[in-house]
């Protein structure tokens, strides 16, 4: 995980509104949200393994499956895993 500074840090954007500007550029909410916190993911990579760009954010007013939330966005970060080759290539099933 390497950390991101970014202007972004700390503002406050309506989520529904976040979301109509974010999804059409490829982001999607990561799966691990909550009613108070989440992410959008944007993927950069999937070749042996897989890189994110993860933006936090909380939820600062409401839920976030609620009418009119506002979230405060966290320090985004790069997410990265790679796979190792050969490590299961001799399992028996």
């Amino acid at each position: 995980m390497i950390e991101i500074p970014s202007r972004i840090e700390g503002r406050h954007y309506n989520l529904y509104e976040l979301e109509k500007h974010l999804k059409p550029l490829g982001y999607v909410i990561g799966g691990n949200w909550d009613y108070d916190h989440g992410s959008f993911d944007y993927k950069i990579d999937d070749e042996n393994g897989y890189q994110f760009l993860r933006v936090p954010f909380q939820a600062v007013d409401g839920q976030l499956d609620s009418r009119g939330c506002t979230v405060s966005i966290g320090r985004p970060f790069l997410l990265s895993h790679q796979y190792e080759d050969g490590l299961d290539d001799e399992i028996d099933s």
